[in-house]
């Protein structure tokens, strides 16, 4: 059980030492100028050919985010255009690469934690595959039913946190981002439990 514990700990940590450093940043945001390709909170004509793009996300989805944190690019190059606003959002802008390159970061830290709860065959020994749908709201986890059993759920943390980050990035509002996470039985393929998180 504290194996457990410190891994729903360190998958807390990872998502805030990932995008920030308790150093300096200044913040201060606002929704964006009208958008046609791209979602509300995400800011541009076209990505194709406006050079940055203005995204602007729930301070909620990383963990005691504050004024002196700061952001970074996948490249380890600090954003200077952090800005937190007073009611909890946080606005920053990319250049479409970089952008392009912030979400593919993202997924990537997904991917290694669902590779580090599949090896780790003494605390989630029951789960046998971990798959996710294209907008991350959906993750799917393929267990032995005779070995699961309700600590096995912790698994999911880590994951639900980073994948409200990534809908957060790809334009999702607060009240939409939510992630279901199904336990489904390796062999009979019949569910074993279900939960749904939303952010708000």
């Amino acid at each position: 059980m504290m194996k457990k514990n410190y891994y729903f700990i360190s998958c807390a940590l990872l998502i805030v030492l990932l995008f920030t450093s308790c150093n300096s940043a200044s913040k201060t945001p606002g929704p964006t100028v009208d958008t046609t390709a791209v979602p509300d909170n995400v800011s541009a004509i076209d990505k194709e050919e406006i050079p940055t793009i203005e995204i602007t996300v729930p301070a909620a989805v990383i963990p005691g985010f504050t004024e002196t944190d700061s952001l970074y690019k996948p490249n380890g190059e600090k954003i200077d255009t952090v800005r937190l606003t007073d009611d909890g959002y946080i606005l920053f802008t990319l250049s479409k690469d970089d952008y392009d390159s912030f979400l593919q970061n993202i997924q990537a830290t997904i991917d290694s934690n669902i590779n580090t709860i599949l090896d780790d065959t003494i605390n989630y020994k029951s789960i046998k595959s971990i798959t996710y749908n294209d907008d991350m709201t959906e993750f799917i986890f393929k267990c032995k039913s005779e070995e699961y059993d309700e600590s096995t759920s912790y698994a999911s943390v880590g994951l639900y946190m980073q994948a409200y980050y990534y809908q957060a990035v790809k334009g999702e509002k607060a009240s939409d981002i939510q992630v279901n996470v199904k336990f489904i039985g390796v062999d009979d393929n019949k569910l074993i439990t279900e939960m749904q998180y939303k952010l708000e």
